[in-house]
């Protein structure tokens, strides 16, 4: 079974995996203030607004794209603004 990401800060950008056909997913992460990033083909949205969440089950925490996100300083990103 699927466990959620341990202590993630709700001010985090995590990285969404949605299916182009998933149009409700789509429109969740749209309503989430989430952003598409066409480059590496994810939705990056604040993990506050998905936990507990149908979303939250999207969450890519694979090693090789934990490396792009690095690579394009997502991770340092703080948006509690949104």
């Amino acid at each position: 079974a699927w466990t959620p990401p341990p202590q993630i800060p709700d001010n985090t950008l995590v990285p969404v995996r949605i299916g182009f056909a998933e149009n409700t997913l789509r429109e969740k992460a749209r309503a989430a203030r989430g952003r598409w990033d066409p480059e590496v083909k994810l939705w990056f949205i604040l993990y506050g607004k998905i936990k507990g969440t149908v979303l939250e089950k999207h969450i890519v925490l694979d090693a090789s794209t934990m490396e792009l996100i690095k690579q394009k300083a997502y991770n340092t990103i703080n948006l509690t603004g949104i």
